[in-house]
Formats: C-alpha cells, structure tokens, sequence
C-alpha cells in the first residue's frame, strides 16, 4: 500500500500545482519503481515485487498491471507527455502495447491476449501517455 499511497500524493500534488499553475509544473506523472528488465522507451508492467517489466500483450496476467512507459531516467510515465529523438510517429497516430514492451500502431499482434491503447503521438518523437482500459481478445 505505501507505493499506491506515495503514488497517490504525487498524483494529489501535480493535480494541486496544474491548477494553480505554480512554479515547477511538469508535462507528466512519473514515478520511480525498482527496474527488473525494461529499457528506455518501453512500456511497462508491474510484478508482484512492484518493480517493472516488459509488458505484452501476449500475457494476459499483465492485462490489469501496465503502468506507463519507461523514460530515460528510469522513471515510469503514467500519464503525460514523453519526448524521444528516435521516434518517427506520425501525429495523431494511436498507440498500443504490442510484444516486448514495444509500443506499436496496430491495436493487435500476433497471438495477442489482449488489446490495451497506451497513448497518442503529439509529435514525430513527442507522445501523449494515457494507459486505457485493456480488452480481452
């Protein structure tokens, strides 16, 4: 409960200074889990030792458990924009968990378990987090 209480809090206080329109407003929610094996620009799950994982769609026990994508600091976003330089998206495009943390334009893969919208691109290489609700296939 304390990682769902802190989490809580920071989401209270970035709610808090978005609208007073404060000094030190950021673009996103992160937040910082111990990493088991994801990498930058990869979506994530969480395990039960609350660290993060590579999510798929391929596992359904992950349906309920992504969090966000992973970010150059090794910090979670949950909700918010996330900046990459290698990224090539179109803007407007969708975008979905796809295998191996992989994020992906096409809302199914091959021998997926579940479909789950994970966020929208603002730019060629700016996206917009916003983890949906997963859709069992």
């Amino acid at each position: 409960f304390s990682t769902a209480n802190s989490a809580l809090s920071i989401a209270q206080s970035a709610f808090a200074q978005a609208n007073t329109g404060g000094a030190g407003v950021t673009e996103s929610l992160n937040i910082a889990f111990n990493n088991n094996n994801a990498t930058s620009y990869k979506i994530v799950a969480i395990n039960t030792s609350a660290e993060t994982i590579l999510a798929s769609t391929l596992d359904l026990t992950q349906a309920n458990k992504i969090v966000g994508i992973l970010d150059s600091n090794n910090q979670t976003v949950t909700l918010g924009t996330l900046t990459n330089p290698a990224w090539t998206w179109t803007p407007d495009q969708t975008l979905y968990l796809g295998s191996n943390g992989e994020i992906t334009t096409s809302s199914t893969i091959d021998g997926a378990q579940f479909s789950l919208k994970v966020g929208y691109a603002l730019s060629a290489t700016k996206v917009f987090v916003k983890i949906g609700t997963p859709v069992v296939l």
